[in-house]
Formats: structure tokens, sequence, C-alpha cells
């Protein structure tokens, strides 16, 4: 399984202590955040974050998952990085 989009990522981790999955991108690539959500959960059911990054290091966005609500597998929100001050758009 692999996130949907213009082609393929540089490099794929995950770390099970902290529950958090991260994406490198090839340069002029990009994925949808069903297919990485969908990803990260087959690696791990209980995954909580994953961060998305462009080739050169930059972040792209990071999808957090939220257990508050009443969807059975939790709702995923992404930030952009521009949002958190690391990129501007």
């Amino acid at each position: 399984m692999r996130p949907t989009g213009t082609g393929s990522f540089e490099g794929i981790a995950y770390d099970f202590e902290a529950r958090a999955g991260r994406i490198v991108l090839t340069p002029g690539h990009y994925c949808d955040r069903v297919s990485v959500v969908r990803l990260f959960r087959a690696i791990d059911p209980e995954a909580r974050q994953i961060e998305i990054y462009f080739a050169d290091g930059k972040q792209r966005v990071r999808y957090v998952r939220h257990d508050h609500s009443r969807a059975k597998n939790g709702t995923w929100r992404g930030q952009a990085a521009w949002q958190e001050g690391v990129l501007r758009p």
C-alpha cells in the first residue's frame, strides 16, 4: 500500500512508542490524507500523528488523530506547516 498522488516518496518511518509516522516526498510529488492515514493505520491501528515533509526537509503538513469524536477511529485533522510558522504559504 502506498499513498496516492503524482508519484512516490523518498522515505517512510514509524515510531511505535510515539505512535507517529513520517513520510518524505519525492520532489514535485504529493499524497492525499486518506491514503496516508490508511497506510499508517495498516502499520499501527493506534497511530496518533503523521508528518509529511518535502524532500528538502521542510515540513509540509501534520495530521493528528482526535479521539473525542464519535467516529469509530477518531477524526484526523491536518495542519499546514505555515500555520505553525514553519513555512509561509
